[in-house]
């Protein structure tokens, strides 16, 4: 497989929350296309954590983003199909995608990228006009996840299908941050790490518990289905 040179990039600077809290510390940024946000004790663990997940997301983002031209995911899908050597990065976050496409017997499924285009959908979410005049069209079905095989390292991409890991990859970066966290900070106290909602926690949580705001969103009717 082509060695492919990582991009540096500037993240958006991280932004301390204020909780009322003095036993817990948070701070969030902009990431993935959503909102990260990082809730660490002691506090005094925030700078070296949010360091930590920067590198975690930059590396999610260079491995899997289908809206990066330089990203690994966006080679494969220039290269038309074919058999690849992945790196492990990206083979976890395929992994992850196929074993939720099998455990939601597909109602979960990494192959409807070009679905997705075929609606708009072909820019990072932030960037996409949220006003359309005109009705989108019909959606290009999904090949469907049976087809893409993943064996270790080794990718199966059949010519034709393109991947769109937004689903589960958000959770992958999750699980990855809170690890390098308590890695960076010597397994002292807790972390926890939303990205877009998608939550991983580790180490001990403190003694009132993670501060985890639940929003209910506005409720508008909508004609019957049928």
């Amino acid at each position: 497989m082509r060695a492919i040179a990582p991009t540096l990039t500037c993240a958006a600077p991280w932004r301390r929350v204020a909780t009322g809290d003095d036993v817990v510390a948070v701070a969030e940024r902009a990431a993935l296309g959503t909102t990260a946000r990082v809730a660490v004790w002691p506090p005094a663990s925030l700078g070296v954590a949010c360091a930590a997940v920067d590198d975690v997301l930059a590396a999610l983002d260079q491995q899997a983003s289908r809206f990066r031209e330089d990203s690994e995911l966006s080679w494969l899908h220039a290269a038309g199909g074919g058999i690849f050597m992945i790196s492990d990065g990206l083979a976890e976050a395929v992994g992850v995608a196929l074993a939720a496409a099998r455990w939601t017997g597909g109602r979960t499924d990494p192959t409807v990228c070009d679905a997705l285009i075929s609606l708009g959908y072909d820019r990072d979410f932030a960037a996409i006009e949220q006003q359309r005049d005109e009705p989108p069209p019909a959606p290009a079905p999904a090949p469907g996840w049976h087809l893409v095989r993943l064996d270790g390292p080794l990718l199966r991409l059949p010519p034709g299908v393109r991947l769109d890991l937004g689903a589960t990859a958000k959770g992958v970066g999750s699980d990855r941050a809170v690890r390098a966290v308590m890695s960076a900070t010597g397994q002292a106290g807790g972390v926890l790490v939303s990205l877009g909602g998608d939550i991983a926690v580790a180490g001990t949580p403190p003694r009132a518990g993670w501060p985890v705001t639940v929003a209910e969103a506005p409720y508008h009717a909508g004609p019957p289905q049928p």
